[in-house]
């Protein structure tokens, strides 16, 4: 079955083709956009418009709140899932004064994660199971690349 309406999760030149595109194919067009892109053509040319939260190509980036789009507007391509496709999980470890001192060649490795941890990083685990909470994967598809032993400290 067709999509009859598309969330294009891109700016500029780009998501004005990607209008054009699907206007020739009798697709409607949602555009969303930054705060700093409010006035910009791309929310001007698509027949749907929906306002990001933050600035720039971070706003765009922001999967949860291009899936919250997707789902709020309709966005029939993706089955009424809000997502097609793949998910990704992260766990990120930013590297703060403490955490350098803590990184030698001998280095606990239970104290540095519970360090970093306290520090605010996410263990994939954690993510993945946030991204479950919001439906957009499986809890299947998480322990695939989620090793249990990513909850051991």
């Amino acid at each position: 079955m067709p999509s009859s309406k598309l969330l294009i999760a891109n700016r500029g030149e780009i998501a004005i083709r990607i209008m054009r595109a699907a206007g020739e194919l009798d697709i409607r067009s949602v555009a969303v956009f930054s705060e700093d892109d409010a006035r910009s053509l791309h929310t001007r040319k698509a027949d749907e418009a929906h306002p990001l939260r933050g600035k720039g190509a971070a706003a765009y980036l922001d999967i949860d709140q291009i899936v919250a789009a997707a789902k709020g507007r309709g966005c029939d391509a993706c089955g009424g899932k809000g997502v097609k496709g793949r998910v990704g999980i992260y766990e990120m470890m930013p590297l703060t004064t403490t955490l350098k001192r803590l990184i030698t060649a001998d280095c606990d490795i239970g104290q540095l994660r519970r360090q970093a941890i306290a520090e605010g990083m996410r263990p994939l685990r954690l993510n993945g199971a946030q991204k479950v909470a919001n439906g957009l994967t499986t809890i299947e598809e998480v322990m695939k690349v989620a090793p249990p032993e990513a909850l051991d400290m």
